[in-house]
């Protein structure tokens, strides 16, 4: 996920964001017979610093 959406969800606790994307993770878990039981148990970045922060372009 830090790697997907990076500064847009990480690193701000537990928003809709990414709570919806958890959701629909394991839903797709549960259509493919998988089970959200085994998603595992780190599927959050909540608490982590993003991986690919959003370019800033110098103003001068």
């Amino acid at each position: 996920m830090n790697i997907l959406y990076g500064d847009n969800i990480c690193g701000q606790g537990y928003i809709d964001p990414m709570n919806n994307i958890m959701s629909h993770y394991q839903h797709y878990l549960d259509l493919m017979g998988v089970g959200c039981q085994l998603s595992g148990d780190n599927l959050d970045c909540a608490e982590q610093v993003p991986f690919n922060p959003s370019y800033k372009a110098a103003t001068s």
